[in-house]
């Protein structure tokens, strides 16, 4: 139950700084700092860091990539550990931290759907609905 409950504080942490990221690119007009491409950065996955939009663009993406593997690695290893009390079951965090993992994935696709898209609203609104969604799972894993 340690190394979940670990993982959840992790990913809990991480996922509060993909937020910040998120609403640092929301307000400079960041969004676009990549143009249209996705997943890469102008064909790049290190793009040359010459103009702060994109800066803070693809940081938000680097910070994305790292939610997905403590999202992931939380999951997996609350999946091992499911017969441990507190975890799977009744009450446990093998629910709520698979539906992170669905989340994040699901916010994932949804930011590169916003980014092809050009920030359409309804794209912009409903990556940010899934990202608050995933942040309520992954408190509730770490909480329980």
């Amino acid at each position: 139950m340690k190394a979940v409950r670990r993982l959840a504080l992790a990913a809990l942490v991480v996922a509060c700084l993909h937020l910040i990221f998120g609403a640092i690119v929301r307000i400079s007009g960041s969004g676009m700092g990549c143009g249209d491409h996705w997943p890469k950065c102008y064909g790049y996955w290190f793009p040359p860091f010459s103009r702060p939009d994109l800066v803070v663009e693809v940081s938000h993406r680097y910070l994305a990539s790292i939610l997905v593997f403590a999202v992931g690695s939380l999951a997996v290893v609350a999946f091992l550990r499911r017969d441990e009390p507190g975890v799977g079951g009744r009450g446990g965090v093998l629910r709520s931290s698979v539906g992170s993992l669905a989340a994040v994935l699901f916010a994932a696709i949804l930011g590169g759907v916003t980014v092809k898209l050009g920030n359409a609203p309804w794209a912009t609104v409903a990556h940010w609905l899934v990202a608050m969604t995933l942040l309520a799972l992954v408190a509730t894993t770490a909480i329980r």
